[in-house]
């Protein structure tokens, strides 16, 4: 049921290279987005608004696996192994080249530890991609929010070194709201939830 969140959505679930060669980025959804409600909404939102920019994005659905990261942060290397392994082995089936998420532990996983494995893509945030997508005009916003209290995710921030994206985002749609930036930068927290 990996892939039952996006069901009505018209992301396609991609099963070949030539799929995958159409697309602009493949979407890694991970299992927070895959599973938890609240973690689907990040997931819709970011299909609905991809979808208006006009970026071609698939997912692989019940084909999608863990990257390991969990396995491997509690210690179990040979589970993160076998995990990273066919998540490889179905990514480099399929051509997988270039892949977005949402999720900043994936992120992290797919970047810096995968290559060790024969893992290697080009591997973009969600954030990075959608301030790229406002730099170009390619979406728009309208500020909308009162307050806005942002936390950098510590594997996006202080381990990958993105700070920026989200925080452009952010005054984009606050535009005139007093904006606080909490335990920000290198000095952010881990929340444990990515």
């Amino acid at each position: 049921t990996r892939g039952a969140w996006a069901k009505g959505l018209g992301v396609p679930v991609v099963t070949s290279a030539a799929e995958v060669a159409a697309l602009d980025y493949l979407f890694y959804v991970g299992s927070a987005e895959s599973f938890d409600p609240r973690g689907q909404k990040i997931a819709k939102a970011f299909i609905t608004v991809m979808q208006h920019a006009g970026v071609r994005l698939g997912i692989l659905g019940a084909r999608e696996g863990s990257t390991g990261e969990c396995a491997r942060r509690l210690g179990n290397e040979m589970l993160f192994q076998q995990l990273a392994g066919g998540l490889i082995a179905t990514l480099g089936e399929l051509g997988v080249t270039r892949i977005v998420t949402c999720d900043p532990h994936a992120l992290n996983s797919l970047r810096n530890e995968y290559p060790e494995f024969g893992g290697r893509y080009e591997l973009i945030h969600h954030t990075r991609l959608i301030a790229d997508l406002l730099q170009q005009a390619r979406l728009r916003v309208r500020p909308t929010l009162e307050r806005v209290l942002y936390h950098d995710p510590c594997y996006l921030g202080r381990h990958n070194g993105e700070y920026e994206a989200p925080r452009g985002i952010v005054r984009r749609v606050a535009r005139d709201a007093p904006l606080e930036f909490a335990l920000a930068r290198e000095k952010s927290m881990c929340c444990g939830a990515g």
